[in-house]
């Protein structure tokens, strides 16, 4: 019941330095939780033809990229992926996926709400 307890008030400590870290730095809040970039994870290798051969790199929060080995066993090469709950969106070069990348990989949530807010409002 104690190690329960210590395992709870370190994730408690581990969320509020993120927290604190978000707030001064300006990251997006999903970016530094350990919990959605290891879901993200999972859920990407669950869309690969061989999940025990995904290489990550690049990771940030719900985007990154992976490279694994195909049905043939060679190395597909990097591929970026984003990964929202379970659907996970990968690089297919396409204009689109471009656009999500832009929209929740590289704007910082200022930019990303002003972005939502000029397309909502059609200008």
């Amino acid at each position: 019941m104690k190690a329960i307890v210590k395992l709870l008030v370190l994730m408690a400590a581990i969320a509020l330095v993120g927290l604190v870290y978000v707030s001064m730095v300006g990251v997006p809040a999903w970016a530094v939780s350990p919990i959605l970039a290891y879901q993200a994870e999972n859920n990407v290798r669950y869309n690969l033809s061989d999940p025990n051969s995904a290489e990550f790199r690049n990771k940030n929060g719900m985007c990154g990229e992976v490279n694994s080995k195909n049905k043939l066993g060679g190395y597909t090469g990097f591929q970026r992926y984003i990964a929202a709950g379970k659907t996970v969106a990968f690089d297919d070069n396409s204009d689109s996926f471009e656009d999500l990348w832009q929209l929740n990989c590289v704007l910082s949530d200022e930019e990303r709400a002003e972005a939502i807010s000029r397309a909502v409002g059609g200008q």
